[in-house]
């Protein structure tokens, strides 16, 4: 069988935040981190998130997760953690695939 027919159309939610503004720095990205007990490198405070990263872009910062559903990164907001850094544009899209 071709490996397209072996593959689910969605397995997991990739969330991707852009942060813009004066909070929109690494330095305030590592702030979020510190007052929610999070250490950079280390495991997400979800276990439903799959792969976290984040970076600095021109004029803001960028955010980007994997989730195992809509449902638990909407759960994971509710927390307020993400929007700690301000209201960030938000784009979400299906993952065909990943590798660990």
């Amino acid at each position: 069988a071709e490996i397209s027919s072996l593959l689910p159309l969605s397995m997991a939610i990739a969330v991707e935040l852009t942060y813009r503004g004066p909070g929109a720095t690494a330095e305030g990205y590592k702030k979020v981190l510190s007052d929610a007990g999070i250490t950079p490198g280390g495991s997400h405070p979800d276990p439903e998130c799959l792969f976290h990263w984040a970076t600095t872009i021109p004029g803001g910062f960028r955010v980007t997760d994997v989730w195992t559903s809509r449902e638990k990164w909407d759960a994971f907001e509710a927390t307020g953690i993400p929007a700690q850094m301000g209201e960030p544009k938000k784009e979400f899209y299906d993952v065909v695939n990943y590798l660990t």
